[in-house]
């Protein structure tokens, strides 16, 4: 988290902020001429950068003078002239490095982007995680911390796992709402079956600035937009498209029977009288919800998230921006939509550090009704 005065330069607008690259631990300022658009999202759980610098000078051929050089680790920051602190906005590792005229280009993915396509069980026989032995949040620790490698260290000095958004996630909406999955891997890779469990219990897992993978929803207060730092006319999209007004879901599914023990149906009906019947069925046999009360509560909240269409506002702010993420919760104000004091729920947000520009953040967030 930036230091108070650090956001306060970021909302006033009024500093010309610089970039920092930081490769292994030399950091690069002057070199850098241009950075790719930096995309947050909380339906995407890996990320990519690409950094542009100035190799006039052939400082930059190291990276190919021996056939270890490329593979280390890279961060993108801000910062301004006038102070030492810099807020990071993209950690990652160095994967490729293109050469052309008198420029070469860094390709950064964040640690998770190489072990998403980790094939869980590579066997002739599955492997089962029944909800009667494993909690919900100890399968997805299971499949970060076992099967990707990353730290697993139960505190909040974790490198790779926010442990405080896990720790809420797990405490305020996994357990608060009785949520029970089962997964049943033969051949899953590890970006299904965590997006299917996101799926299951209406949450998000995406890789964090920090390059840390962080767990929603557990809301955290966001900044405040309105005609001030938004700039231009904010978009709005109001879609009938993700619209799901009866939701049939089976639970319990034991493979070696092979059946479904019951099934769950939610019905909203103030919403069927006006719009019609939007049906959906969960049955998917990898990942499901163990007994009544998880499906019920998962029918629950899609009733809540997806019975009315929905409103997807898009603007562009200026360096406000930076300090929000994915998950926020912000306050909008804005005449052109009639918004006043409303809240919203951040799902988007890519950041153009394009020097002299002030449309440094595009956001995209839900407002719900």
């Amino acid at each position: 988290m930036p230091t108070v005065a650090f956001q306060n330069k970021c909302k006033a607008s009024t500093a010309e902020p610089r970039l920092r690259l930081t490769v292994g631990t030399t950091r690069h300022i002057d070199d850098i001429v241009s950075v790719s658009a930096l995309e947050y999202s909380i339906y995407q759980i890996t990320g990519q950068a690409a950094v542009t610098v100035d190799n006039s000078d052939k400082s930059w051929n190291t990276l190919f003078g021996t056939n270890t050089a490329i593979g280390g680790t890279a961060s993108i920051g801000l910062y301004f002239p006038d102070d030492n602190e810099t807020l990071w906005l993209f950690k990652g590792t160095v994967y490729d490095v293109r050469y052309k005229d008198a420029y070469a280009t860094l390709i950064i993915d964040n640690k998770f982007a190489d072990r998403l396509n980790k094939v869980v069980n590579t066997g002739t026989n599955s492997q089962e995680r029944f909800g009667t032995v494993w909690a919900t949040y100890d399968i997805v620790w299971d499949l970060l911390t076992t099967y990707c490698n990353l730290d697993a260290t139960k505190d909040y000095t974790n490198p790779d796992i926010d442990y405080g958004s896990f720790t809420s996630w797990r405490d305020n909406h996994i357990i608060k709402n009785n949520y029970r999955l089962s997964v049943f891997f033969h051949r899953e890779n590890v970006r299904d079956i965590l997006d299917y469990v996101g799926f299951l219990t209406q949450s998000y897992i995406w890789m964090n600035k920090e390059n840390k993978v962080q767990f929603a929803p557990d809301y955290v207060t966001g900044q405040t937009y309105t005609a001030s730092n938004i700039i231009g006319i904010p978009s709005l999209l109001v879609t009938t498209r993700n619209m799901i007004n009866s939701l049939f879901t089976r639970y319990g599914y034991l493979p070696h029977a092979p059946k479904w023990i019951g099934d769950k149906t939610v019905n909203t009906l103030a919403s069927q009288t006006i719009f019609g019947i939007y049906k959906y069925t969960e049955d998917y046999l990898r990942a499901y919800h163990w007994n009544e009360a998880s499906a019920l509560q998962f029918g629950t909240e899609m009733a809540s998230n997806y019975a009315y269409p929905e409103r997807i506002v898009t603007f562009y702010t200026n360096l406000t921006g930076i300090l929000d993420a994915p998950g926020n919760k912000i306050t909008f104000t804005h005449d052109h939509l009639g918004a006043s004091g409303d809240t919203m729920y951040i799902t988007d947000i890519s950041i153009h550090l394009v020097p002299g520009s002030r449309e440094v953040c595009q956001i995209t967030a839900r407002w719900p009704w």
